[in-house]
Order: C-alpha cells, then sequence, then structure tokens
C-alpha cells in the first residue's frame, strides 16, 4: 500500500467505532490503488488481531493471499468466460450479480464479514446494475458490497447514492519515489522518473521498476502517441483502426493507452504554459515542447478534451472504431 493514508485512517476509525457502512464506492483512475484499498478494508473488518488489520492473523493472510472462503473479487472477465462468439467478457453481467446476491444471503462461512469487490464496476450492464441495486437496497447483515470504478459519475446515481464513496487521487511524485526507493532499492532519480511516468499511480511505477517489458511496451506506446498526434489525416485514421483492433484482442493494454493519451496531452497543455517540473513524461520533454509550441494551449486543450472524452465513450460500450475515430478527427491539426 503506497499512499492514501488519509483514506485509510478515515475508515479504520468508522469501523472502530461501529459505523461500518454496507456498501462502497472506491473510485479514482486506474492503478492508483483502489483494489489495494478494498483488500485493506475486507481485512479491516476481519481482523483477529489486537490492531486492525494485523497482517498476521489467519484470516488476514488468506484476505492477502484471495483465498478467503467470504472475500470475492468479481470481474468482469468471470473465470474465463467468454461470449459464444469466442470474444471475452467486456461487461459484469446480471448473472454475476445473482450469484453474488445468492450467496450473499448465507452466513459468512470463515469470517465475520462478507465482502464482495466489484472491480470496474462502470462496466455493471444496465440489468446488473438494477439487480445490484436491489441488494443495495435491502443489504444482508454481515455483508459489505465494495465497488470500484474511474469516478463516481460511472456507476448509476441510485447506487452512487447507497454507497459511501472513497475518492482516490494520483499520488504525489515524491511520496511515491520514496516508496520505490524504500521498498525496491531504487536510486532517488530513477525513482523520481518512474513515479513521474506513472502520473502518480503505484501501480503503473512498480510494475516499470520491476517487469522490463512493461516499460518497453509503455515506451513503444508513447511512439505510437507521438506518431499520430503529429501524423496526417490518413496516418491517424491508419492508427484509429489499429488501436480499436486491439480493443479486441487486447482491451486493458488499448484501455491503458487511452490513459496514456490523456496523460501525454495534459503534458502537452503543462509545458505550453511553462511549467516544465510539471511534466510527467520527463523523458519524452523536449518532443512535448515542440507539439506545445505547435498547437498552442487551445490545440493542447482540444487534444486533451478528446482523449477524455473519448475513453468515457469506450466505457459506455461505445463501438471502439468510431470512438477513436472521433478522437482522432477533433485533435488539433486534423
Amino acid at each position: 500500500m503506497i499512499g492514501h493514508e488519509k483514506v485509510l485512517s478515515s475508515l479504520a476509525r468508522a469501523i472502530k467505532q461501529g459505523r461500518t457502512s454496507h456498501a462502497y464506492l472506491i473510485t479514482g483512475p486506474a492503478h492508483v490503488g483502489k483494489l489495494a484499498v478494498a483488500m485493506v478494508l475486507a481485512r479491516h473488518l476481519n481482523c483477529l488481531g489486537d490492531e486492525s488489520p494485523c497482517g498476521s492473523c489467519q484470516q488476514c493472510e488468506r484476505i492477502e493471499r484471495l483465498v478467503h472462503a467470504d472475500v470475492k473479487v468479481v470481474p468482469v472477465d468471470a473465470e474465463g468466460q467468454h461470449h459464444e462468439d469466442g470474444k471475452p467478457r467486456t461487461r459484469i453481467t446480471i448473472e454475476q450479480v445473482r450469484a453474488v446476491s445468492k450467496e450473499a444471503s448465507l452466513r459468512p462461512f470463515e469470517g465475520r464479514h462478507r465482502v464482495y469487490i466489484f472491480e470496474d464496476a462502470d462496466r455493471l450492464t444496465e440489468d446488473a446494475s438494477n439487480a445490484l441495486l436491489k441488494t443495495l437496497e435491502e443489504p444482508p447483515d454481515q455483508v459489505v458490497i465494495v465497488l470500484l470504478a474511474s469516478g463516481e459519475e460511472a456507476v448509476l446515481p441510485t447506487i452512487s447514492s447507497r454507497c459511501h464513496v472513497l475518492s482516490l487521487r494520483p499520488v504525489p511524485w515524491p511520496v511515491l519515489a520514496a516508496a520505490l526507493t524504500e521498498r525496491l532499492g531504487l536510486d532517488d532519480a530513477a525513482a523520481l522518473q518512474i513515479a513521474r511516468t506513472s502520473a502518480g499511480r503505484p501501480g503503473v511505477a512498480i510494475r516499470m521498476a520491476t517487469d522490463d517489458e512493461f516499460a518497453a511496451l509503455r515506451a513503444e506506446t508513447l511512439d505510437r502517441i507521438e506518431g499520430a498526434a503529429t501524423a496526417n489525416l490518413e496516418g491517424r485514421l491508419k492508427y484509429a483502426a489499429s488501436l480499436a483492433s486491439m480493443f479486441g484482442k487486447e482491451r486493458e493494454r488499448a484501455r491503458e493507452e487511452m490513459v496514456q493519451w490523456r496523460d501525454w496531452w495534459r503534458d502537452v497543455l503543462v509545458a505550453g504554459q511553462g511549467l516544465d517540473d510539471y511534466v510527467s513524461h520527463v523523458s519524452r520533454a523536449d518532443k512535448i515542447r515542440e507539439t506545445a509550441a505547435a498547437v498552442g494551449l487551445a490545440g493542447a486543450s482540444q487534444g486533451l478534451r478528446a482523449s477524455i472524452q473519448a475513453a468515457e465513450r469506450l466505457d459506455k460500450n461505445v463501438v471502439p472504431a468510431l470512438a477513436i475515430e472521433q478522437m482522432m478527427l477533433s485533435m488539433p491539426g486534423s
């Protein structure tokens, strides 16, 4: 766990005072630590130690190893299930919610609370959302439901209004860099560069520091982004087709590429205002400044807005080819 001390302290106080909510909505960008916070909550609720969560009792250890019978993570692609056409699922289905609701009616098997963590809750189908709403309206005793989403607006208002919302923000670069130095033995300069490039997301930073293939993949993605941002219309449309195709084969990688688009345009906007110390992709600073000079502040804002809107459309299950083409056509220079 790196960062989010205020959120964790607030959770600890509430649990100690017996003010646990029956449902939580944890929001924040991808890989910022939403699942990690949810697992801390699960340990708090089931810990047997004097100081919760102790991290060493049987309950804490089993939750940490993801083998606890009462703590379940509900993913988009449930146990590798696929559609009839062979493609992986991209939504959380009503069948998954019904299975949770049925199991939640039973008493905890080995702990004090059953905890169900819905990853990517912003990708619940409409039917699944309505089914989940019924469970939230009449929550079983000793059951806590945790929804993870990009933002509060990403789930139905009727669902978010029944949850205690915990908002996670990117971890400040110095805090994240210090953790990388302490835990992974990186030198200060390397740790700070990774912290900046990860945009304050611990999950990304740790993988960049420990997985050379992942770091190389992110660098290749930035090469593609820089190329597409400065390409002619034909080049941009070819890029759009390529990224849309990736959504059908490697959806998570494609979603992360959309995040990198947003972060890249954010850097262009920051650089255009002369704030080089706040540019996250420090190794790309020259190219970013060059782009900022070419498109101006209005163009940088236009590019950032286009990338954010495209990501929102994709989260709402708009056809990838249409969403990404629209993004490329809305960028400066199109």
